[in-house]
């Protein structure tokens, strides 16, 4: 098991670094061409339609992952299901946001952070198509199939930098370009999820009623924990768009996308964690591989974090110009609480794959009162830095509740998920070289 972790481990971190490279090509020319103000207003556009998205999944894509790892003769039946549950509840959201844009308070935020509200109401009716991105992906990574899984993540990031060189750079349209370009994006990604997953259910679609509620009933169980911990992410944001000005949230989203680059590593692992782990019937094999990778996790993201400390001027000054530069204070403020929540995304992982999601909810859930009540306090005193320092402790307090949950089922102690050990070094040098004997026969 181990080693094929390793594998499909490497095969998602090596697709996640060229995300990256994609992902900074479209940062730096949205943030050069648009600047602070622009981007600014343009990432809290995206940001409205992405909550949306957010509130009406319901954990139905972890509960495909799940089941579809433990039964696949059963991704059919998943996908006919995702299917039916993305136009209704994404038909649902439209609902709301309409709605939405009806009450006064809503309105001013969008015209103060310079967003038209009848952008929003045309974003929307893309909901549908979202939903049904966001389920059907998940048939793909139940089914193990990792290549394919992490394709479709390169394949809207090739496709949206592509439409934000021609729009934005090349003709000037502006955030109207940039948006252009991630509608084309999601649109284009959701013919290649579509096809994949067809071939994957071998063209046999299904819905089955009673499933679809088994898999409401556990979605539901990680629907707080997923909004909480998402506005965890996000709700700095929002917010400093309510304190502060258009400029200060392009700079601080500058500051929280170069930060959660730190993330790639475990998120790469995560991705495969949870099928690894979910049909894994030992739960001492599972809770060792968890902590093994933590031990690992934890020293890289430590000397990873250690280099943007102290990079973070030099680079933000190449990439994005002078006029990001206060970025850099914010990303340093940062760092701590992503190094912390690098291993709590595994451990919150391996405790989802196991059956007990909820953890993850009341880890979010916590850590989003102190992300609220923090940014409340800092926000209007000392600008993006508060928001930064918020962030941290938040991503500390729900990264404690995770390790002493995980640390108390594993009957480990607290070595076991924060130190390597000389066994860690000699595991991970045969898997990979393992991996590189197959690729020399091969090739």
């Amino acid at each position: 098991m181990a080693s094929s972790l390793v594998k499909d481990s490497t095969i998602t971190f090596l697709t996640r670094i060229l995300l990256f490279i994609l992902g900074m090509g479209t940062s730096i020319i949205v943030a050069r061409v648009l600047g602070p103000s622009a981007k600014g207003s343009y990432n809290i556009l995206r940001l409205v339609i992405t909550v949306v998205s957010l509130l009406v999944l319901f954990g139905l894509g972890s509960a495909n992952v799940y089941y579809g790892s433990r039964d696949p003769d059963s991704l059919a039946v998943l996908a006919g299901n995702s299917i039916v549950a993305a136009f209704g509840l994404g038909f649902v959201g439209i609902i709301i946001v309409e709605l939405a844009t009806l009450l006064p308070i809503f309105q001013n935020y969008l015209l103060t952070n310079d967003i038209p509200v009848q952008w929003v109401r045309w974003l929307i009716l893309l909901l549908p198509i979202i939903q049904l991105n966001a389920y059907l992906k998940e048939i793909t990574r139940a089914s193990g199939d990792m290549v394919r899984y992490n394709l479709i993540a390169v394949w809207r990031a090739f496709v949206y930098l592509s439409g934000v060189v021609i729009l934005v750079l090349v003709f000037d349209r502006g955030i109207g370009g940039a948006v252009v370009a991630w509608i084309l994006a999601v649109l284009l990604t959701s013919i290649l999820i579509v096809w994949w997953a067809l071939r994957i259910t071998k063209g046999k679609i299904s819905v089955r009623w009673q499933t679809l509620r088994r898999n409401f009933l556990f979605g539901i169980r990680l629907y707080p924990g997923n909004i909480a911990q998402f506005l965890n992410y996000r709700l700095d944001v929002f917010l400093v768009g309510l304190f502060l000005t258009p400029r200060d949230v392009g700079i601080y989203v500058t500051a929280t996308m170069l930060a959660e680059k730190l993330w790639e590593i475990p998120r790469a692992i995560s991705t495969v964690l949870l099928h690894r782990i979910a049909s894994e019937r030992d739960s001492e094999i599972a809770a060792a591989t968890t902590a093994r990778i933590s031990r690992v996790i934890a020293f890289l993201i430590g000397g990873m974090s250690l280099l943007v400390v102290v990079a973070s001027y030099p680079i933000i000054y190449l990439m994005y110009g002078q006029a990001y530069l206060p970025a850099a204070s914010a990303l340093i403020a940062l760092v701590p609480g992503i190094w912390f929540l690098s291993v709590g995304k595994l451990l919150a992982t391996h405790l989802s794959a196991t059956g007990r999601p909820e953890i993850g909810t009341l880890g979010a859930i916590v850590s989003l009162t102190a992300t609220f009540v923090l940014d409340f306090l800092l926000i209007p005193r000392i600008g993006i830095i508060g928001a930064s320092i918020a962030s941290s402790v938040s991503y500390m307090l729900s990264t404690t509740i995770f390790v002493i949950i995980f640390l108390r089922s594993a009957s480990l102690p607290i070595s076991d998920v924060i130190l390597m050990t000389r066994g860690d070094v000699i595991l991970l040098y045969k898997a990979f070289g393992n991996m590189r004997m197959r690729h020399l026969r091969k090739t």
